[in-house]
């Protein structure tokens, strides 16, 4: 169905067709090379089906093998599927995959077998894109509707790509996975994964792009390292697989394993005692009471039985990390802890100073998807009037920076288990932490700016 010129406009604009793209595509462009990528444009939309053909005939196995091959031992890639993998796949097809008694693939043979009947842009864009590596691109800034400026994130190179719809879809910092092919002055993309990877991957990209120097590998040498880029790609794919939960760790970096330990009791009383003593003992212990009093004590004189507690043992330090949540109530202890050490921990605990006044019941291990999930239903709209009062607000931005405060002196996996304010002593790792600051400051998740500029500057990094 053709596009009104009064209709909304396709792309997303808000604007009225006239008004936006169909006056770009009427305009003739006073840019050569802006003249050049709609004439590449065209050709390559003629073009492409005719090269993937030409790519699955050469095929000696059934057709189904390639995939099998793209996949291989990739199982992020296999639960993907060639929706979002597509334009890779296909890429790969044309530009990279070889038989094993042929060491050129399908786009060489093309190129060498039908270069008169091409034009010279076509038989350019040809050759640039067999030299052409796929590689990791952060948007550094963006002309909307027309091009976007980027940095190859494993050779360091600026590069911009004309592509108006990119430009009008992807943020500054955001990283995409593909290729950028040079053609006769301007460049364009070329077999893109279909999803923007997140900016917090940063780190991850960093340490593939050392690994890379440490192999000998140089990215602008011509190499074919394609294999190891997929394997890596597919790596940063499964961490956002739909309905995969991420891999979740408690402040101590114990795995995330939600357990909830039950004694059997006869005194409430006498249990709340005993584990006060943990006070003692490195821990902190509040409680939060229930009493029973006697219908006839009037002046709260009287003696009053401990009915039940809710118990948060905590770790006594500066952060005070919540180490188990524990519930005391007539006839019984519910201990909820949220990984296999700490539930070791309290039955240490239990066994040696509660041997003779908690026995242990069957415990029970939760699956991770019940710290995601509830059975309740939820209000969403309560809630998000709720986050608006000031007070919520305050309170909400109170938490941040007290976490913030610590953050630089917490061991991180992406820095190799290294804290970040022992990381920024090294060019690699300022260069790494910069990159995980740059991840928190964008998107509806970002920190406030006043946090961030703290942040920053205890790091040395403002």
């Amino acid at each position: 169905m053709k596009t009104g010129r009064n209709d909304p406009c396709p792309c997303g604009s808000g604007k009225k067709y006239k008004q936006c793209c169909l006056r770009a595509q009427s305009a003739a462009p006073s840019d050569p090379n802006e003249l050049a990528y709609r004439r590449l444009s065209r050709e390559l939309q003629e073009f492409n089906p005719k090269l993937i053909r030409f790519s699955v005939d050469r095929l000696d196995e059934v057709p189904e093998q390639p995939w099998m091959d793209f996949c291989g031992e990739r199982p992020a890639f296999e639960e993907w599927g060639d929706e979002v993998l597509s334009e890779v796949f296909m890429t790969w097809l044309c530009f990279h995959r070889v038989e094993e008694d042929d060491a050129l693939p399908a786009a060489r043979h093309y190129l060498e077998r039908h270069q008169r009947r091409l034009s010279p842009m076509l038989r350019s864009y040809l050759q640039s894109a067999l030299e052409t590596p796929f590689s990791y691109f952060q948007v550094q800034s963006v002309d909307p509707g027309r091009s976007l400026d980027l940095t190859d994130l494993l050779s360091g190179t600026p590069v911009q790509v004309r592509d108006g719809s990119a430009s009008r879809s992807m943020q500054v910092g955001a990283i995409c996975f593909g290729k950028v092919v040079q053609v006769d002055g301007f460049a364009l993309f070329d077999g893109v994964y279909g999803h923007i990877i997140p900016a917090m991957r940063k780190a991850d990209i960093i340490d593939l792009r050392e690994a890379l120097k440490t192999a000998g590998v140089q990215p602008s040498s011509g190499e074919d390292y394609t294999d190891e880029l997929l394997d890596h790609l597919d790596h940063l794919a499964g961490a956002t697989l739909p309905g995969r939960r991420p891999q979740l760790r408690n402040q101590h970096g114990e795995d995330i394993e939600p357990q909830v330990l039950r004694y059997k009791i006869e005194s409430v009383s006498a249990c709340v005692q005993a584990l006060l003593d943990l006070g003692t003992k490195g821990t902190v212990i509040e409680v939060d009471p229930q009493y029973d009093a006697p219908e006839d004590d009037d002046n709260d004189d009287g003696y009053r039985e401990l009915i039940s507690a809710r118990l948060h043992w905590m770790e006594d330090s500066e952060d005070g990390w919540l180490l188990a949540l524990i519930h005391v109530d007539p006839g019984s202890i519910r201990v909820e802890v949220n990984s296999r050490e700490r539930a070791e921990r309290v039955r240490e605990f239990f066994s040696q100073r509660m041997s003779e006044l908690a026995k242990p019941q069957l415990s029970e291990i939760r699956s991770n998807e019940s710290l995601f999930d509830t059975t309740e239903a939820v209000d969403r709209a309560e809630i998000d009037e709720l986050n608006q009062h000031p007070e919520v607000q305050a309170l909400i931005e109170q938490q941040l920076a007290k976490h913030y405060d610590s953050w630089p002196d917490i061991p991180l996996p992406a820095l190799g288990n290294q804290a970040p304010i022992e990381a920024v002593k090294t060019p690699l790792g300022r260069e790494k932490v910069r990159a995980l600051l740059d991840g928190f400051a964008g998107g509806p998740m970002a920190i406030p700016d006043a946090i961030m500029r703290k942040l920053r500057e205890r790091l040395g990094l403002g």
